[in-house]
């Protein structure tokens, strides 16, 4: 089973996130969505969801509303704290339409979209949802949970994935490489749901709460990870780092990872890729689409600082 998390401004990706899943070769396949955000725009996210996901998959589509209220009051009870919900969903729209890092940002605009991406992909995210799919998957016997990003494409075998998992509970990239905020590559976890997985889940749960979140650091997500990681490291396969990329595709990826640049552009890059691998074109095809959004990538920044050069003479 697959799962992943989002706010209203990532359904089409997650939509096309869902679509290039199609061709998974697995006897049995199913997508978990849980929509993090209002009841009113929950409603409008399962009609979208229902009218353009493939009819064939619709029944094994389970989407469910992340009761924010309670999030919030939860983790009021847990921290000593001053921060109220306008202030953490004031982020919200940052978020969804541009990256945390993005240049454009004010100072003021980029500290509260750190503070709503900090609220749902650490306390909303790892701490409660993924053990809730965990939990849901095997109420639904399914053998493995794949916790994805939203803006994730599938453009590899996924069964090689799982083989790399093997006879351990638990696969992810570690990076030793990476200071401890990033040595966990939070964007791709894999479960072995009858195995011992929920344990990794608690240890989690129990690192997160060991920090208040008022002095929680930027990426604490994965800084959790990792430390759950260290307490769980037996379990635990270390999956390929080419299994994700970022830029281009081989014969090693697995997924396509669309975390950097402007939701807008990520959203034309993904209708594209997802209609290819739709209709089963070749692996090099897709290659070339993702070359030239790389492409265009690094064709921006340089017109960006030869555009700062010129201010300067």
């Amino acid at each position: 089973m697959f799962h992943t998390s989002l706010t209203k401004g990532f359904v089409p990706l997650a939509i096309q996130c869902l679509s290039t899943h199609y061709s998974v070769r697995l006897a049995d396949v199913g997508f978990l969505v849980h929509f993090i955000g209002t009841y009113d725009e929950f409603k409008e996210v399962e009609e979208e969801f229902d009218r353009k996901l493939n009819s064939k998959y619709r029944k094994k589509v389970w989407i469910f509303h992340v009761n924010i209220n309670e999030e919030l009051e939860n983790l009021q009870k847990r921290n000593e704290w001053s921060l109220t919900k306008e202030e953490i969903f004031s982020g919200k729209r940052h978020v969804e339409n541009r990256t945390v890092n993005d240049s454009n940002l004010t100072p003021e605009e980029r500290r509260k979209a750190v503070l709503w991406k900090q609220f749902i992909s650490v306390e909303v995210r790892y701490r409660s949802l993924i053990t809730l799919a965990y939990d849901f998957g095997y109420s639904k016997e399914f053998d493995y949970l794949v916790h994805i990003d939203a803006d994730m494409l599938s453009v590899g075998d996924i069964n090689a994935l799982l083989k790399f998992v093997g006879n351990a509970d638990i696969g992810l990239i570690y990076r030793p490489y990476r200071d401890d905020l990033s040595k966990i590559f939070g964007t791709l976890l894999v479960f072995k749901i009858n195995g011992e997985g929920s344990e990794f889940l608690d240890s989690l749960k129990e690192e997160i709460d060991k920090v208040d979140f008022s002095e929680q650091p930027k990426g604490f997500g994965q800084l959790a990870l990792y430390r759950s990681f260290l307490r769980n490291h037996e379990k635990i396969s270390y999956l390929p780092e080419e299994v994700v990329s970022s830029r281009f595709v081989d014969r090693k990826s697995v997924y396509f990872s669309g975390n950097r640049g402007y939701k807008s552009t990520q959203k034309i890059i993904f209708m594209c890729v997802g209609f290819l691998k739709k209709v089963g074109a070749p692996l090099f095809v897709i290659n070339q689409v993702l070359y030239l959004r790389h492409a265009g990538v690094v064709a921006g920044r340089a017109v960006r600082k030869l555009a700062k050069v010129n201010k300067m003479l």
